[in-house]
């Protein structure tokens, strides 16, 4: 298994989920805090991202 995309949706102001896809359609979603949701969302997907694509998630 290996994670092919990771995503930051801004549901409500302060709560942003995380949304890990992987190849073999399992999809593990996560939440996180920040004053700045905006931020949050830059961060997970311009940096946390690209550092994580193409890992095996149960290793990451």
């Amino acid at each position: 298994m290996k994670i092919t995309s990771v995503e930051c949706l801004i549901l409500d102001r302060s709560f942003p989920f995380i949304l890990v896809h992987t190849d073999e359609g399992v999809t593990g979603i996560g939440e996180c805090f920040r004053r700045q949701p905006a931020v949050t969302k830059k961060i997970v997907e311009d940096l946390l991202a690209p550092s994580v694509v193409g890992k095996d998630p149960t290793q990451t």
